[in-house]
């Protein structure tokens, strides 16, 4: 009797305690917390390199375009008709007139409150709008900047400045044509500019008329950590330091090693 009745209560399952379950339980909470800032590092690290592979087929279109025009850059003067302001109208023919590539996945979010008729500046992690009157949808609608020293026509800086087809591009790896930015375009170089960077790098832009700022502010912000992705006249892809904007050969005549605060 004595070693069937052991028998049983060696067979019956103990429960667990109070404190065994506050243990497991701390653990689980440990584990979750040193699992999800990696987990969120990965998911931001998929979205720059998928931002990375988008800038490349653009950069691909760019260059289709110039070889259908005998290496000249396009124009996209402001003010012109509907449709031919910017750049992004002249590369969508040749991405099979897919618009998605031109959104990187960390600024795919509409910018709040968009009029129809009017613009929106972007943010880290809003993409520019711009509707001229006259226009119909689909609207401009981007997260990058294009490198408006690459177009003859541009109403902003000097035309000894800037490039006016790919023969005069003599190290297009330091060149740069698109990248994460904030606006459909930046003229960087202008005379009189400051070489400013901004204290608030997710929404900087406000900044940079009170500054009269380099326009290559317009490439910086916080959308990939400390890192803007730009896409160069050669055709490759760097994750460029915030710091290293201004280091850029982003016209002809750009002073490559000037200082941060400095002034064009």
């Amino acid at each position: 009797m004595l070693s069937e009745s052991y028998s049983r209560a060696r067979r019956t399952p103990r429960g667990f305690t109070l404190v065994e379950l506050l243990v497991v339980i701390g653990i689980i909470a440990l584990l979750i917390s040193i699992l999800l800032p990696s987990l969120g590092r990965a998911r931001e690290a998929a979205k720059s390199v998928v931002c990375k592979s988008q800038l490349k087929q653009l950069h691909f279109a760019w260059q289709l375009y110039q070889t259908d025009n005998r290496g000249k850059f396009f124009d996209y003067p402001l003010g012109g008709a509907p449709g031919t302001r910017h750049w992004m109208p002249y590369l969508i023919p040749q991405t099979s007139n897919t618009t998605q590539i031109f959104l990187c996945p960390s600024a795919a979010a509409d910018p709040a409150g968009f009029v129809p008729g009017t613009y929106a500046l972007g943010t880290a992690q809003t993409p520019w709008v711009e509707q001229r009157a006259g226009e119909v949808a689909p609207y401009d609608r981007s997260s990058y900047c294009y490198n408006q020293n690459l177009h003859p026509k541009s109403t902003y800086g000097s035309v000894n400045d800037r490039f006016q087809n790919a023969s005069q591009l003599r190290d297009p790896t330091i060149v740069p044509v698109l990248g994460d930015g904030l606006f459909r375009g930046g003229t960087p170089g202008v005379a009189g500019t400051k070489r400013h960077m901004p204290k608030n790098l997710s929404n900087p832009l406000p900044e940079e008329a009170a500054s009269k700022a380099d326009e290559a502010m317009r490439f910086i912000s916080n959308r990939h950590g400390s890192i803007t992705n730009i896409v160069f006249a050669d055709g490759h892809i760097d994750g460029v330091s915030l710091t290293d904007i201004f280091t850029l050969k982003w016209h002809r005549n750009y002073v490559t090693n000037q200082p941060i605060g400095s002034v064009n």
